[in-house]
């Protein structure tokens, strides 16, 4: 029933939950390769899974700006539907303004 609604979403809101998991993988990667980082033997593993994770974690955020804008162009007759996606979209855009955000006040 829930996959069959996904099936069924418009490309950009499908992207939407996209690209909020690949936001997600590129933490959770870059996390799990931090335990090679000091193993001689599986230094690879750190090596590779730091460069996926930037790449995850990168691309998620020049997508999800190009997505957002998608959304809001789509958005003209139905916006209050479409803002949740938006904020979904958003999602990683977010996280890197409120982490500048906590940085800079030292939260």
């Amino acid at each position: 029933m829930l996959i069959q609604k996904i099936f069924n979403l418009p490309l950009t809101r499908k992207f939407a939950i996209l690209i909020f998991f690949m936001f997600l993988c590129g933490i959770f990667i870059n996390d799990f390769a931090q335990y090679f980082r000091g193993i001689i033997g599986w230094k690879w593993i750190y090596k590779y899974g730091s460069l996926l994770s930037n790449i995850l974690f990168l691309g998620s955020l020049l997508w999800s700006l190009i997505n957002s804008i998608l959304i809001v162009k789509d958005a003209q007759p139905n916006w209050k539907e479409n803002t949740i996606w938006t904020i979904i979209s958003l999602i990683p855009i977010l996280y890197i303004v409120f982490a500048m955000i906590a940085w800079s006040y030292e939260l």
